[in-house]
């Protein structure tokens, strides 16, 4: 217990110094596309657990009651985190424990304009060649509005792709890469691509 009273106040100093950082626009500066990624990179902590903090310093910075309790070590930073979705509640729902907040959170989630603004500001892609060029590995995250919408339009493409030459469609994860290819290049085909491996000694030797 001691441990999780002190693990609350140092993320509770974080909630502090990320406000200050915020203010003072220094992931910007340092090139980051946002904070998360800055604190992701300065913290080497995972993406998703930047976001909480960001997410958490933003949702707290008008619910002192809120940071005061974490400051003290008497309420977790999960707990807060849950709490810090709920607008305008004072009850600290302590016959609950914090999955049971978050879900009277889900059930009341109202999205507000600052959670739309984070939402738009956090999206990004990162497209990761392969030395050859021969494979991509995509990832990355987008909001709400614009997943569903992207999700609609590879969707509606992939369902439109003709049969493979065997008579199969092949997997829903192989027509929507297809279908992305097909947006990108206007309707053109992906072009087979060939990767040759030559043993340089042999090669020499003939």
């Amino acid at each position: 217990m001691a441990d999780e009273r002190l693990i609350a106040q140092i993320r509770a100093r974080q909630l502090l110094n990320l406000e200050l950082l915020d203010t003072a626009q220094v992931a910007t500066g340092d090139g980051c596309k946002n904070l998360s990624e800055w604190v992701a990179l300065k913290l080497d902590v995972s993406l998703d657990t930047a976001r909480n903090l960001v997410r958490t310093m933003r949702r707290t910075s008008d619910k002192p009651h809120l940071r005061e309790a974490l400051a003290a070590g008497s309420v977790s930073f999960d707990r807060v985190e849950a709490l810090s979705r709920l607008e305008g509640e004072k009850d600290p729902f302590e016959h609950l424990d914090v999955a049971g907040v978050r879900r009277v959170a889900a059930d009341r989630v109202e999205v507000s304009a600052d959670d739309e603004a984070d939402a738009s500001r956090e999206q990004f892609l990162v497209m990761q060649p392969a030395l050859d060029e021969s494979w991509w590995r995509l990832w990355g995250g987008l909001d709400g509005v614009t997943g569903a919408v992207i999700d609609r339009a590879l969707t509606n493409r992939a369902d439109a792709l003709p049969e493979l030459p065997d008579g199969t469609r092949g997997s829903g994860a192989w027509r929507k890469a297809i279908a992305l290819y097909e947006l990108a290049t206007g309707g053109e085909s992906p072009q087979a691509q060939v990767s040759v491996f030559v043993d340089t000694a042999q090669a020499v030797e003939t």
